[in-house]
């Protein structure tokens, strides 16, 4: 997947800067398999943050897994390409979803 195409979703900041979420995704264009990565930096007070994939088509259905805690759920494309919102509670965390279209 690192060979794939890659999505910046959060502003830039200099990388001495930890007030902020960084979060990126990559995406199979072929498969349409995504993996988002979302890490809310050490001094970031923000626990939210709202996310859109580009990748995602509207039309389709996604299974999403969160590798960190094992849980799934589908989802419909709308939803995904329209936003979310990605919670983390503690700073200096990080999540990891692995997004795969079901039709």
């Amino acid at each position: 997947m690192l060979t794939k195409d890659f999505y910046e979703l959060s502003e830039w900041h200099d990388r001495s800067d930890t007030s902020h979420w960084t979060v990126f995704a990559y995406s199979d264009p072929e498969t349409g398999e995504g993996l988002l990565l979302g890490f809310r930096q050490e001094s970031c007070e923000e626990a939210e943050f709202h996310v859109k994939l580009p990748f995602i088509a509207p039309d389709r259905m996604y299974s999403v897994r969160d590798d960190d805690s094992g849980r799934d759920w589908v989802i419909d494309g709308a939803t995904l390409s329209n936003g979310l919102s990605l919670r983390l509670d503690e700073p200096r965390s990080s999540l990891l979803w692995h997004i795969v279209p079901l039709n």
